[in-house]
């Protein structure tokens, strides 16, 4: 299959319509043409600010849920805390929605790869060996 995967905005909305069951058509229903919600989906084309709200709400989702994480390993430790912190706290206000669960599961990954883990257990230890882990 060619196009977007899930850590890209078009990935995510095709990533949410389908879990929905919803057809391309149903989606762009009034907003845009089939043929434009595809290259959205297909990463050819970025929806505006105002577009990416609507085919949201149309989702039952945020824009914010639907655009890939802005914190990066090049972001100030709090910012990337801040990610993981408003990712979880999406999760567990929608523990269902699979694009809260995407977000988390990245935000955790940026935290992990700048060295967050590290930061809280320090070098080399795992959370086992920290006794901050659970086994």
């Amino acid at each position: 299959m060619h196009g977007a995967g899930a850590a890209t905005t078009g990935g995510r909305i095709r990533l949410a319509r389908v879990t929905q069951g919803l057809t391309q058509a149903q989606v762009a229903d009034g907003l845009v043409s089939v043929a434009y919600l595809s290259r959205i989906e297909g990463g050819t084309r970025h929806p505006t600010p105002e577009l990416l709200r609507a085919i949201a709400s149309r989702l039952g989702t945020t824009a914010e849920a639907l655009e890939p994480g802005s914190g990066g390993p090049n972001a100030p430790p709090e910012a990337r805390e801040t990610d993981v912190a408003e990712a979880a706290a999406r999760w567990l206000r929608r523990p269902r929605d699979p694009m809260s669960y995407l977000r988390l599961v990245e935000a955790i990954g940026r935290w992990e790869l700048a060295g967050g883990l590290e930061e809280h257990i320090g070098p080399g230890q795992s959370l086992s060996d920290s006794g901050k882990g659970s086994g």
